[in-house]
């Protein structure tokens, strides 16, 4: 069995994979790796044997019964890991206990996020390649994130004189483009960053889940910045309720399978995040950002 850990916004994964040969790693996941053994969250890898399936397929009216507990694109119940009888086992006890456990369908893999004992199984099929681990699964992370004071948010995390700005964009909004005029400071990710509640309040940090930075770094947030295309450079505050709107439906793809009662606390959460620190509206060209007003803006919440 191979193990390792990984630390990401001061929490730690731990994933076990049920191989005899070490997989292979890139960065930027080797640079989150630690040596703890005690874990926030445990992720086991399950690979199964689809050339030997064990159970005949579900049948519809077992597919209809499961539908409140299992989440993903309908083709993903052709997957024959769901011939698997430890799948199956799985199954039952979401059905048993649908506010402790639920299953997602990642393409022909199932992934069953137990929330009573925080931890994750990853069930796909045997690769005939060897296995390349690209670090802790933002998948199976994101949907525990909430439990632990935190949150994945999809945006560019930058750090200027300490302070971190998070730009909120969906996929094409800009994020790169703002990462590329930055002439100074850290880039967290450009992609995805982790915001986390702290004894001293809202901190933005790094994750290894994007294209460009990505190495370890975190800072108090100062602001949110909602990207917009535009002819010309405007800055404009505006109110949490905007923030909080964005983050939940960008969100929604980690929340959307969540019990009731974990989904409503991820609300509240957001809610929290979204009134720590002032909002603006962000229009920009391809070319400019006025980062002595950016700046200025995050200045603020150094005093």
């Amino acid at each position: 069995m191979f193990v390792v850990s990984y630390r990401i916004a001061g929490a730690t994964f731990r994933l076990e994979l049920a191989s005899d040969v070490p997989p292979f790693q890139r960065p930027p996941s080797q640079w989150y790796r630690v040596a703890d053994t005690a874990a926030d969250l445990l992720c086991r890898w399950r690979p199964v044997d689809a050339s030997s399936p064990t159970l005949p397929p579900l049948g519809s009216d077992e597919m209809a019964a499961a539908s409140h507990v299992v989440f993903g694109l309908p083709a993903g119940w052709d997957s024959p890991v769901w011939r698997s009888p430890s799948v199956r086992a799985w199954l039952r006890t979401a059905l048993e206990a649908p506010e402790s456990v639920r299953l997602v369908m990642r393409d022909a893999a199932v992934a069953v996020l137990d929330f009573g004992r925080t931890e994750a199984e990853y069930f796909a099929a045997i690769p005939g390649d060897p296995v390349v681990v690209a670090g802790p699964g933002l998948w199976e992370i994101g949907p525990f994130l909430p439990s632990l004071s935190s949150a994945v948010v999809h945006s560019l995390g930058v750090v200027r004189s300490g302070i971190a700005g998070l730009f909120l964009a969906t996929d094409g909004g800009g994020k790169t483009t703002v990462a590329d005029l930055m002439p100074r400071g850290i880039i967290l990710s450009d992609d995805q960053v982790v915001l986390r509640l702290q004894p001293e309040g809202l901190w933005a940090h790094s994750t290894p889940w994007g294209m460009v930075g990505m190495h370890p770094a975190n800072a108090p947030l100062g602001a949110y910045f909602l990207l917009e295309h535009g002819d010309r450079f405007e800055l404009t505050p505006v109110p949490a309720k905007a923030v909080l709107e964005y983050l939940w439906q960008e969100g929604l793809i980690h929340y959307h399978m969540l019990p009731r009662k974990l989904k409503v606390q991820a609300f509240d959460l957001l809610w929290h995040m979204s009134r720590q620190v002032p909002a603006y509206r962000v229009r920009f060209t391809k070319d400019f950002i006025d980062w002595d007003a950016i700046d200025q803006v995050l200045s603020k919440q150094m005093v």
